[in-house]
């Protein structure tokens, strides 16, 4: 037994591959303890956005990491959690990767907040469907396994966290996801 799951019949099975499941499902453990734990935090979360991708882009399939190209430097923390924010881009990107040959990540910093984008080169979103998409169980991709949960979970993390999400075409013609977080010591300033 592993992670509760009765491996024998897996024989054969790269064990790369069953590393990777092993970590998504500790991953997604850590998430729900996070978000169930949410309302009796002690303190505020705030997440380094380049680790952060680092974390999201060991999540996707090997094959896909090469299709993503990240554009920024160093970025203040902002005022989300390391493993919520690795979520919401793993998230994007995943999503971005299932529609379009190659994804991008770009980033810069103001003196209030971190502006994030993720965009493709895919066919993009048309504009009467882009707000239903952040809906429960709204999902294109219901033949391919989609659930209409990763981006409402998404808008959920982003919007608790101060920020906000839209959804526009991006300058290569497909999707563009833009996130705006607010640095920590800025949530603190506007909360007081």
């Amino acid at each position: 037994m592993v992670l509760g799951l009765d491996v024998a019949g897996l024989q054969g099975v790269p064990s790369r591959g069953l590393e990777d499941a092993r970590r998504a499902v500790d991953r997604m453990t850590a998430l729900c303890d996070r978000l169930v734990d949410h309302g009796r935090e002690s303190g505020p979360l705030e997440a380094d956005p380049t680790a952060a991708l680092a974390d999201a882009l060991a999540l996707l399939p090997r094959s896909d990491r090469g299709r993503v190209v990240a554009d920024f430097a160093a970025l203040p923390p902002v005022a989300l959690g390391p493993l919520e924010l690795s979520q919401v881009l793993h998230n994007l990107l995943r999503n971005a990767l299932q529609h379009a040959p190659h994804a991008w990540v770009e980033a810069r910093s103001s003196d209030d907040g971190v502006a994030l984008s993720v965009h493709d080169d895919g066919p993009g979103i048309p504009a009467a469907r882009r707000e239903a998409l952040f809906t429960p169980y709204v999902t294109g991709r219901a033949h391919a396994g989609g659930t209409g949960l990763g981006l409402p979970l998404v808008r959920r993390l982003v919007e608790e966290a101060g920020g906000t999400v839209t959804v526009a075409q991006g300058p290569r013609g497909g999707a563009c996801f833009s996130l705006a977080l607010p640095l920590l010591r800025c949530r603190h300033a506007r909360a007081a």
